[in-house]
């Protein structure tokens, strides 16, 4: 069932949240699922109930929403949302697919929010496979709004979720967010949530120690300018294991939270022995179905030799 809050994790002194406001985008890529429900979207006034709930539950400790699914911006009062979040203290982080910014008004309008960040989806720096991934023709408006944003100093995190028709690219996309920002940046690099409903899931795997490889051949050009990050959350996180290949792999910054169990996710016997064993989410049943000579297997070693601490 569709709930406004996906949700909560806390600590001694945060609190952390997902609000899916909506369902309706402007896009419709082959990896979400957003679509899949009929629910549009939530009523402005049982958003607001829900956050007054969390203010009053949690009003010692400092809050955090993720505000999510499918396209928020296009919520009727999107902005009005951001006003009562802005008014409490709370911080924001928006997940968009930024479309709604390639407007220079919007991003004027977001510019007076003073605890907002963007996690914004960029999937392909070539316009034909980006366009056959969003199922659009947004890929202009895409890069327009990246000069609309970096040149305002909002606060920005680009996210990729890969699947079989970018991952090949990965290295030349590193390149091409390399030369487009002049600073600093975060990247997220996500792989696709395996949900049952979603039957084209398993068509769009790729194999995924071939992306690690092919990011680090590219290391010594982008360390200085890209922050490399995985999501280590929900479902859209790779396998330690896998992920630790990575030149950018940092274990401090890892969640202790074991989240795994909760979702269409499997592990080995051997990944009890794991160092991140609580943390990891391990990898889908779908993937363990299409890989397991090649890409499973080698993964029992890595566990017993590289994880272990």
């Amino acid at each position: 069932m569709y709930k406004l809050i996906d949700w909560i994790n806390e600590d001694e002194t945060s609190v952390e949240l997902i609000l899916r406001i909506n369902r309706i985008c402007n896009q419709k890529c082959i990896f979400c699922f957003a679509h899949i429900d009929n629910v549009t979207f939530f009523s402005f006034d049982i958003i607001i109930e829900t956050i007054e709930q969390i203010l009053k539950k949690y009003n010692w400790k400092e809050i955090s929403i993720t505000i999510s699914w499918g396209e928020p911006t296009l919520h009727k009062y999107f902005f009005n949302i951001l006003d009562f979040c802005e008014k409490n203290n709370i911080t924001i982080l928006l997940q968009t697919n930024r479309v709604f910014f390639s407007s220079k008004n919007n991003v004027e309008k977001l510019k007076k929010y003073k605890k907002i960040e963007l996690f914004i989806s960029f999937h392909s720096h070539k316009e034909k496979v980006y366009n056959a991934i969003t199922y659009s023709n947004t890929y202009k408006l895409a890069i327009k709004w990246i000069k609309n944003l970096y040149n305002n100093w909002i606060k920005l995190e680009l996210n990729i979720v890969l699947n079989i028709f970018n991952y090949k690219y990965i290295a030349e996309y590193l390149l091409f967010v390399n030369n487009l920002f002049k600073s600093k940046i975060k990247l997220n690099i996500s792989i696709m949530a395996s949900i049952k409903k979603y039957s084209y899931y398993n068509k769009i795997l790729f194999k995924y120690s071939d992306v690690i490889n092919k990011i680090n051949s590219v290391e010594k050009i982008i360390k200085d300018n890209i922050i490399i990050s995985n999501v280590f959350w929900g479902e859209c996180d790779f396998p330690f294991c896998i992920w630790e290949k990575l030149f950018y792999f940092k274990r401090e910054s890892i969640w202790k939270n074991n989240f795994w169990k909760w979702f269409n996710r499997i592990k080995l016997e051997e990944c009890k022995d794991c160092y991140y064993y609580n943390s990891c989410r391990g990898i889908s049943t779908e993937y363990n179905n299409k890989f397991w000579f090649e890409e499973f297997k080698p993964i029992k070693l890595i566990y017993n030799t590289k994880c272990k601490s």
